[in-house]
């Protein structure tokens, strides 16, 4: 019975430092640029709130923050397209509710 708890001991902590070596081997965050997608023209009270935050995002990441505008049906392109973006936090959405609540 010893011998088990020692054995299962061991490959606990070899899994765990398996799951460690892969965290620490990820670089840091933001390594690229950042995306603001505005689902609206340019010019609208959304897109200038969006210019602004990135300003000042910008130098506390240390990457480019971009605002980019993808206006068409309403939202639903912009908001279609970020939908379909990885979920690894360089795409930010930017809307209104109602762009939210018409997908």
């Amino acid at each position: 019975m010893l011998k088990k708890r020692i054995f299962a001991a061991a490959l606990l902590g070899a899994l765990l430092g398996l799951g460690m070596s892969q965290a620490l081997a990820q670089g840091a965050f933001p390594n690229r640029p950042v995306r603001i997608i505005v689902p609206l023209t340019t010019g609208g009270s959304n897109d200038i709130l969006a210019r602004v935050i990135a300003d000042r995002l910008s130098p506390v990441l240390g990457q480019p923050v971009v605002v980019e505008n993808r206006p068409g049906a309403g939202g639903i392109v912009g908001t279609d397209y970020v939908a379909k973006q990885p979920g690894d936090g360089y795409t930010f959405f930017m809307a209104t509710t109602s762009a939210i609540a018409a997908v």
